[in-house]
């Protein structure tokens, strides 16, 4: 996002190839591409050169502005999601891509009323343009592909399989899956026209975690129970 702020399209070439920032060195690569297709497939180090491209600053002031007050660590493995930002956190600023930009607070209730259904409390709204619109549907296009496999290939493009107990997923729908160091977390984060889900699976220890990214990373953990709890909710 901070990207596109800056100029960037999505269909600009990135390089994949190998890219240290300092003494880090991300793993996983390739070569050129497309932004959008590098961020549908998740190549770290696309991310990570756009990060030190842009400014590690400026991404930063965008998730503040996108309502993340988590400590966020001005260095390279930003880039790839190494703060611990709550749940709650992620998919309110991730709801403000399907909402023209527009930042709205998340609340988890709206009122209290007494008895005779008098508002004795009424939760404030925050609501902030966060983002130019036109950037935030770019984004979005992007995300899309995640799930759309129109890059011939999508971290979560299993929603679409008909064959999968959780897929078969026809709504218009962008996401994007997550996996942390040693398999510790796994992410899906998704937006409809309608709603922006997120699931996170870990633990409060990170110690506690899976054995292999065959079976750790998001789109085999958060992904499938996205995939349960939207086609329910549709129904």
């Amino acid at each position: 996002a901070t990207a596109l702020r800056m100029g960037k399209d999505p269909s600009d070439p990135v390089d994949g190839s190998r890219f240290c920032w300092g003494n880090w060195c991300p793993k996983g690569g390739g070569g050129t591409m497309s932004m959008k297709c590098a961020i549908a497939n998740s190549v770290n180090t696309v991310a990570a050169r756009l990060a030190f491209t842009y400014g590690i600053d400026n991404v930063i002031k965008l998730a503040r502005r996108l309502g993340i007050t988590a400590h966020l660590e001005p260095t390279g493995p930003l880039a790839l999601g190494s703060a611990s930002i709550p749940l709650f956190q992620m998919v309110g600023a991730i709801s403000s891509f399907a909402n023209d930009g527009v930042y709205v607070q998340p609340r988890f209730f709206l009122r209290i009323e007494d008895k005779h259904g008098t508002a004795i409390y009424e939760a404030p709204t925050m609501v902030e343009q966060a983002l130019d619109p036109c950037d935030a549907y770019q984004l979005l296009s992007i995300m899309k592909a995640v799930v759309d496999g129109s890059c011939g290939s999508g971290t979560g493009v299993r929603l679409r399989y008909s064959g999968k107990p959780y897929g078969g997923i026809k709504y218009p729908t962008a996401g994007k899956t997550g996996t942390t160091q040693n398999n510790s977390d796994g992410w899906f984060i998704g937006v409809t026209p309608d709603l922006a889900t997120g699931v996170w699976v870990g633990a409060q220890d990170p110690t506690v975690r899976f054995t292999s990214t065959a079976i750790g990373q998001g789109a085999n953990t958060g992904l499938p129970i996205y995939g349960y709890f939207m086609n329910r909710v549709y129904a």
